[in-house]
């Protein structure tokens, strides 16, 4: 995948390492870092949407044609049922996955597979909105469960899966809020109690430079609005370059990101590299707490980016993906993947549809206990 290229800004790049400074290390670090997370975030950005398309493209008509051919395998099994000879035991084990999979195919699309609803109801031997519902209310219960055992409380009168995740919700919001509350309160008691001088001298000192690292922002702001404020240029065609750079200088001044001001910096010759090289140990010092603090948000963009691909995924028990080029083999590989279980599940179908005999083993190896049958169909 083609990255964009950037303006890296590194200082003391003619020094050898060990004369740098420790704030020169950690900015130097910390620019690179920051390109880094960027050149990320850019990337995650450019393939979450073509592998929604991908997805839409590739993955859904197969899981289509999969569905669709368990469908033809249910119906097939029903004809065999009604036509050929079983035994008892065959019977039970074939009537139970013909049940189990038109469930499936009727909670996935019940108009679409309409035609199952009465071969389910023929082999389960129950209504099949009743079974719904019973369905829907053991998931109430497994959602009530979980939120009880999160916060607990009762959910107990709670008739809706989305009557319990406003709930939840409110009890999250409420935890949130009454933990501020009583961080404020202990701040509060803190700031009431009488202060030693060193105390005083502290907090004076971290205002001092809060305003400080502030002030080193808003320099470089200042100076490229000085220069590139398009209000006073008479000439249209230069007017209109200094509004575009204005809002590029505005957006990264609302962002408070000091690098791409810095950037705008050596970009528009307003700093040259000498002037970088030699910029004073102390404005550095600002200058990295500002940087550490864009590096946590870009983190944290990026770390959110990658949870909207592995929700993509399903997450579960699948492989984590953690950088856009992984969620570009994983899909791949899923496509691959889903290709040779429809092949698959195609050819059996076929088999079972020519060889009556091959459905006999089948049934064979279906394996029943005493609370029910287990069986996985093998090519899901």
């Amino acid at each position: 995948m083609e990255k964009k290229s950037s303006q890296i800004v590194i200082v003391g790049a003619g020094k050898e390492s060990k004369l740098l400074t420790k704030n020169q290390k950690e900015f130097n670090r910390l620019s690179r870092k920051i390109e880094a997370i960027q050149l990320e975030i850019k990337e995650l950005e450019d393939v979450l949407p073509k592998l929604n398309a991908r997805a839409q493209k590739e993955l859904v008509p197969l899981e289509n044609k999969r569905v669709e051919v368990i469908a033809e395998i249910v119906r097939l099994f029903d004809r065999y049922f009604d036509r050929e000879k079983f035994s008892k035991k065959e019977k039970e084990k074939l009537s139970f996955y013909i049940s189990q999979e038109a469930f499936e195919l009727l909670k996935m699309d019940d108009e679409k597979f309409a035609d199952l609803r009465p071969i389910y109801e023929k082999h389960a031997e129950s209504d099949l909105e009743e079974d719904l519902k019973m369905e829907e209310d053991d998931e109430l219960e497994s959602l009530k469960f979980a939120a009880s055992m999160f916060t607990g409380e009762d959910f107990d009168d709670l008739k809706t899966a989305e009557e319990i995740r406003e709930r939840l919700h409110q009890k999250m919001h409420e935890a949130e809020f009454e933990q501020k509350t009583r961080h404020f309160e202990q701040k509060q008691r803190r700031a009431e109690r009488p202060k030693t001088e060193k105390q005083r001298q502290r907090e004076a000192e971290k205002a001092a430079e809060e305003k400080q690292t502030t002030q080193s922002v808003r320099e470089i702001y200042l100076d490229l609005v000085k220069t590139f404020h398009p209000d006073r240029e008479l000439d249209p065609t230069e007017k209109e370059r200094k509004n575009g750079i204005m809002q590029r200088v505005t957006e990264a001044y609302e962002a408070n990101n000091l690098m791409a001001l810095l950037q705008l910096q050596l970009e528009f010759e307003r700093i040259d590299r000498e002037k970088l090289e030699n910029m004073a140990d102390e404005k550095l010092k600002y200058f990295n707490k500002v940087l550490r603090q864009q590096e946590q948000e870009l983190m944290q963009m990026a770390q959110n980016l990658l949870g909207q691909l592995n929700f993509m995924r399903g997450g579960g028990r699948r492989q984590e993906i953690f950088s856009a080029s992984i969620a570009m083999y994983f899909f791949e590989k899923d496509v691959k993947k889903m290709k040779k279980s429809v092949k698959e599940t195609e050819k059996q179908y076929q088999i079972w549809k020519d060889d009556l005999q091959s459905v006999k083993v089948f049934l064979k190896y279906y394996q029943v206990e005493e609370d029910g049958f287990e069986f996985e169909f093998p090519f899901r």
